[in-house]
Protein backbone atom coordinates (compact mmCIF):
# COMPACT_ATOMS: atom_id res chain seq x y z
CA UNK A 1 0.00 0.00 0.00
CA UNK A 2 2.82 2.76 0.84
CA UNK A 3 1.05 5.89 -0.07
CA UNK A 4 -2.87 6.00 0.85
CA UNK A 5 -5.10 9.38 0.65
CA UNK A 6 -6.48 10.61 3.60
CA UNK A 7 -10.06 10.59 1.23
CA UNK A 8 -9.62 6.97 0.15
CA UNK A 9 -9.47 5.69 4.20
CA UNK A 10 -12.82 4.46 4.86
CA UNK A 11 -12.09 2.95 8.38
CA UNK A 12 -9.89 1.33 10.17
CA UNK A 13 -9.93 -2.43 12.23
CA UNK A 14 -7.42 -3.30 15.40
CA UNK A 15 -6.01 -6.51 15.03
CA UNK A 16 -5.33 -7.78 18.26
CA UNK A 17 -9.33 -6.99 19.12
CA UNK A 18 -10.68 -7.36 15.87
CA UNK A 19 -12.44 -4.09 16.05
CA UNK A 20 -13.33 -2.24 12.57
CA UNK A 21 -14.61 1.45 12.81
CA UNK A 22 -15.46 3.60 10.05
CA UNK A 23 -14.10 6.76 9.52
CA UNK A 24 -17.15 8.83 11.22
CA UNK A 25 -16.83 7.20 14.47
CA UNK A 26 -12.78 7.27 14.35
CA UNK A 27 -11.71 9.47 17.02
CA UNK A 28 -8.57 11.34 17.27
CA UNK A 29 -6.75 9.02 19.19
CA UNK A 30 -7.75 6.24 16.29
CA UNK A 31 -6.41 8.34 13.45
CA UNK A 32 -2.99 9.57 15.65
CA UNK A 33 -2.46 5.42 16.21
CA UNK A 34 -3.72 4.48 12.18
CA UNK A 35 -0.93 2.44 10.87
CA UNK A 36 -0.80 0.97 7.27
CA UNK A 37 -1.61 -2.32 8.18
CA UNK A 38 -5.18 -1.47 10.01
CA UNK A 39 -6.19 0.91 7.19
CA UNK A 40 -9.39 -0.14 5.48
CA UNK A 41 -9.66 2.02 1.69
CA UNK A 42 -12.40 2.20 -0.14
CA UNK A 43 -11.36 -0.31 -2.71
CA UNK A 44 -11.30 -2.63 0.01
CA UNK A 45 -14.62 -2.01 1.30
CA UNK A 46 -16.50 -1.59 -2.10
CA UNK A 47 -14.84 -4.83 -4.01
CA UNK A 48 -17.02 -7.34 -3.14
CA UNK A 49 -15.36 -10.08 -2.35
CA UNK A 50 -15.57 -9.16 1.90
CA UNK A 51 -18.11 -6.73 3.94
CA UNK A 52 -16.64 -4.52 6.31
CA UNK A 53 -19.14 -3.22 8.90
CA UNK A 54 -18.29 -0.47 11.98
CA UNK A 55 -18.54 -2.19 15.51
CA UNK A 56 -19.80 1.37 16.42
CA UNK A 57 -22.35 2.34 14.93
CA UNK A 58 -23.14 -0.92 12.64
CA UNK A 59 -23.08 0.29 9.55
CA UNK A 60 -21.67 -1.12 6.46
CA UNK A 61 -18.31 0.68 5.16
CA UNK A 62 -17.80 3.12 3.26
CA UNK A 63 -20.31 4.79 5.25
CA UNK A 64 -20.67 8.19 3.38
CA UNK A 65 -23.52 10.19 2.26
CA UNK A 66 -24.28 8.04 -0.70
CA UNK A 67 -25.08 4.58 1.48
CA UNK A 68 -26.72 7.10 4.09
CA UNK A 69 -29.23 8.44 1.84
CA UNK A 70 -29.92 4.89 0.46
CA UNK A 71 -30.23 3.70 4.37
CA UNK A 72 -32.99 6.31 4.85
CA UNK A 73 -34.61 5.54 1.32
CA UNK A 74 -34.67 1.97 2.15
CA UNK A 75 -35.94 3.48 5.69
CA UNK A 76 -38.67 5.60 4.06
CA UNK A 77 -39.87 2.02 1.64
CA UNK A 78 -40.22 -0.34 4.37
CA UNK A 79 -42.66 2.47 6.64
CA UNK A 80 -44.32 3.54 3.27
CA UNK A 81 -45.10 -0.22 2.54
CA UNK A 82 -46.08 -0.64 6.43
CA UNK A 83 -48.74 2.37 5.91
CA UNK A 84 -49.74 0.51 2.92
CA UNK A 85 -50.08 -3.08 4.29
CA UNK A 86 -52.16 -1.15 7.27
CA UNK A 87 -54.45 0.59 4.79
CA UNK A 88 -54.99 -2.40 2.56
CA UNK A 89 -55.93 -4.38 6.03
CA UNK A 90 -58.21 -1.43 7.46
CA UNK A 91 -59.81 -1.92 3.55
CA UNK A 92 -60.47 -5.20 3.84
CA UNK A 93 -61.97 -4.91 7.38
CA UNK A 94 -64.71 -2.34 6.20
CA UNK A 95 -65.36 -4.18 3.29
CA UNK A 96 -65.87 -7.54 5.48
CA UNK A 97 -67.91 -5.69 7.51
CA UNK A 98 -70.02 -4.52 4.40
CA UNK A 99 -70.64 -7.54 3.30
CA UNK A 100 -71.66 -9.05 6.57
CA UNK A 101 -73.98 -6.13 7.23
CA UNK A 102 -75.49 -7.00 3.31
CA UNK A 103 -75.73 -10.44 4.34
CA UNK A 104 -77.86 -9.48 7.38
CA UNK A 105 -80.32 -7.40 5.38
Amino acid sequence: MGLVKREDIVGSWTKQSGVILCINCMNNEDWDNLAEDNIITEDEATDGGTLYFCDTCKKQLPVNSENEEMMKDNETYEEDLKTTEEEDLREVKEFEKTIEEDEKE
